[in-house]
Parts: C-alpha cells; structure tokens; sequence
C-alpha cells in the first residue's frame, strides 16, 4: 500500500476473497495479518520480521509451531521458518519468482499453484 503498488480497497477486496475461499472449503482462518509499511521505513510488523506474528499469538493464544504460514516471497517462507511453523509456498502473485530464488536454507513445506490447491491439500 505504501508503495502504491496497490490500493488499500482492492487489497481489503482480495483478503475478502481469501476468507471466502477458506470457508467455502471448512477451513477456519482466524485473521489475515498485513503490514502495509514501506520497506524504507518498516517497523518489525514487516516480514520477514516477526512482530505480526507476535501479535496473533498474544491475541489468539496460539502455538505459533502448529500454525501454517501461506506467502508468495521469501520473507513470507523464512519468517515462517524462523518461527518453526510449516509453511506453504503459493505461486500465484510474485510464486513463482519466488520459487526460482529459493536456496538451500529457505524450503517450504508445500508448493502450490494457487490458494485454491492449497486449501484442498489442506482439507485431505
């Protein structure tokens, strides 16, 4: 948002088809975290700084370690990595660029081509 790349509405738009998509495949999905901080001037909430993930576990009372972290980037699969939770790698948006820079220390725990494959490996 903050780099104009883009607007809050249509990034409110697309977490609304997210949650539509989860639920119309029984998956519960408490929250979708975003940062919206300009890489120039990020606090910890920006990834791959942990501070939303601070923050869904105080609010949720979770076990971060049995949660699934779902991203397209690298700073997605390593936060969720450096927190110990399965991660999820979706090739959609910037996926499958992702996927060429992946190095030996970042590994998703599952590829996937779109939300949807995921939330179908998800229900099996």
């Amino acid at each position: 948002v903050e780099r104009d790349l883009i607007h809050q509405q249509d990034l409110n738009a697309i977490h609304t088809f997210i949650k539509s998509e989860f639920k119309r495949n029984q998956i519960h999905l408490l929250e979708i975290y975003v940062c919206t901080d300009h890489p120039d001037n990020a606090t910890e909430r920006r990834k791959p700084g942990l501070g939303m993930f601070v923050e869904a576990e105080a609010e949720y009372d979770l076990d971060l370690m049995k949660c699934l972290m779902i991203g397209d980037s690298t700073a997605d699969i390593q936060a969720g990595e450096m927190l110990g939770m399965e991660t999820m790698l979706v090739l959609t948006g910037r996926g499958k660029e992702t996927e060429k820079m992946l190095q030996d220390f970042i590994n998703p725990n599952y590829i996937v081509s779109n939300l949807q494959e995921g939330a179908r490996l998800l229900v099996l």
